[in-house]
């Protein structure tokens, strides 16, 4: 995060890219009291419910190069779900540094990261 933004105005921005994603439909939250999917709960893993709060439409066509970056890094780094966040950043951080932390993060193997390619992504990008 930039020295000159605060965590607050970074957290309204976020806000303001996720409103402005949902009015166009490009994204949807599920909402935590839908019950159309309580049938098909597995009864062993009842913690992943609402794993997918954010969902990234199919069709989903990127208008400015700030969201050809995000669906790029969403889609390599297989975190579509986490689209708003990625959409955030290529908004404050330079396309060439986020490239390298993605260049950085690909190079690594598969059975080295512990939790996945996303979650790696933004530990590299909070360390530079």
């Amino acid at each position: 995060m930039p020295d000159s933004m605060s965590k607050l105005s970074y957290s309204k921005e976020y806000q303001k890219i996720k409103k402005s994603l949902y009015s166009r439909g490009e994204i949807r939250k599920k909402s935590f009291f839908d019950i159309s999917n309580v049938n098909n709960v597995n009864k062993d893993n009842i913690n992943n419910v609402n794993v997918d709060k954010y969902k990234l439409k199919e069709k989903f066509k990127p208008c400015s190069k700030e969201e050809l970056l995000a669906l790029d890094l969403a889609k390599g780094l297989n975190d579509t779900s986490n689209f708003a966040f990625y959409l955030s950043i290529s908004k404050k951080y330079p396309e060439e540094f986020l490239r390298r932390i993605y260049k950085e993060v690909k190079e690594i193997p598969l059975s080295r990261i512990k939790k996945s390619r996303g979650a790696l992504f933004c530990y590299f990008l909070k360390r530079y």
